[in-house]
Order: C-alpha cells, then sequence, then structure tokens
C-alpha cells in the first residue's frame, strides 16, 4: 500500500508533516489481511478537535457496526459513522457537530452492539476555545495497492503538523484525521491544527516580514 501526499504550500525545513494511513478492510469487501473475527475497539483516536465538533475514529479486526455515545456529564446523545449506521466496516470515522466551544465531554465506543466504557471511567476529549478563521492551508493525496493504481476506499489517514525549527508555536499540533473516499483520495486542511490543548492555534513557523 502506498500513499501519495501533497500540500497546497511546501514549507521544506521549516514543516514537518507527519502522516499514518490504516486501511484494514476497503468498501469492496477485500481485506488486506485474515484477521481473527472480533469487535473489539483498536487505534482509537480523537482528532479535528476545534470549538464545536470533533472527529473519532477506531479500527475493528472484523468488518462490524458502531457508533458513539457522548454527554458533558454522562454519554446520552447519539453519533455515528459518516458512512451510514447500519454499514458493517472495519475502519470507523464518527464526527460529531454542535458541541459547545471550552467544554469537557465523556464517550463510550459502541461496537457491534457492545459498548466499550474504557473499564467504566468513559472516555474523554475537551473543544477548544472559538478561535478567528485560518487561512486554508490544504494537504491532500491518494492511498492506492502495492500496484500503484488500484484505490483504496476507507482508509484512516491521520496528520500531525510539527514546528522542525522551533521557530512557531513548538512542538506537535493537534492531529487531524481523514476517510479515502472510492477514489483513494483524502484531503485535510493543515490550517485546522491547534496546539495539544487545542487552546490555540498552531503555528508551524514564524514568517519574517
Amino acid at each position: 500500500m502506498h500513499t501519495q501526499i501533497m500540500t497546497a504550500r511546501i514549507r521544506l525545513a521549516l514543516l514537518a508533516l507527519a502522516v499514518a494511513v490504516v486501511a484494514l478492510l476497503g468498501a469492496s469487501g477485500k481485506a488486506w489481511a485474515a484477521p481473527s473475527p472480533t469487535s473489539e475497539v483498536e487505534a482509537l483516536r480523537v482528532s479535528n478537535i476545534s470549538d464545536s465538533s470533533v472527529t473519532i475514529s477506531w479500527t475493528t479486526s472484523s468488518a462490524t457496526t458502531g457508533h458513539i455515545v457522548y454527554g458533558t456529564a454522562t454519554p446520552d446523545q447519539t453519533a455515528t459513522d459518516v458512512r451510514g449506521a447500519d454499514v458493517a466496516l472495519t475502519t470507523h470515522f464518527v464526527v460529531i457537530s454542535g458541541l459547545t466551544p471550552s467544554t469537557s465531554y465523556v464517550f463510550d465506543v459502541v461496537s457491534a452492539g457492545l459498548p466499550d466504557t474504557n473499564g467504566g471511567a468513559h472516555y474523554q476529549f475537551a473543544t477548544g476555545p472559538s478561535l478567528m478563521p485560518a487561512m486554508p492551508d490544504t494537504a491532500y493525496g491518494r492511498v492506492v495497492l502495492s500496484d500503484g493504481t488500484t484505490p483504496v476506499e476507507g482508509t484512516l489517514v491521520y496528520l500531525n503538523v510539527q514546528d522542525a525549527d522551533g521557530s512557531g508555536s513548538g512542538g506537535t499540533s493537534t492531529s487531524l484525521a481523514a476517510l479515502t473516499n472510492a477514489q483513494g483520495e483524502w484531503v485535510a486542511d493543515l490550517g485546522s491544527t491547534r496546539v495539544n490543548d487545542a487552546s490555540a492555534a498552531f503555528i508551524p513557523m514564524c514568517i519574517m516580514a
């Protein structure tokens, strides 16, 4: 499997872009490997954190349905996979919107009808404050099989931006997540990244006037 990555602007030494690709099962139903049948939640991530939305993604070894229950005190609201509530998949991608800025939430993952409550403690995320709109900075790419042409649908792509020369925010940004379409294509806005606690926009470099 290969991923081809492009960005609208190239920063070379000033910006480092880390990309992780997770593809267990394409929409065609052809598995990459022969996993043991299980609905156990694996590789759970919270990404695309803003003031009003987050993305929660995970994988399962076999194709299952999955959704998120969430809330500020107890998980009492439901968010489903962007590809449909009843679709059985091995990569799972749930976008939760309409959230309150600067607010902590708890959530559980329901996989094949079975709740994963993190041992009863619930999983957690927090939205950031409202910020001024950032200039879009598009990264995009395509995931294909080793033949270099066959696209892979339903792949999870994760990106982090790093301040490579220390002239910007420093360290690494919050995670971005994208999902490949039927052509294996994905897109993400690097301009939407934030510092690790999501309190401010992530600046990968300092531009001198």
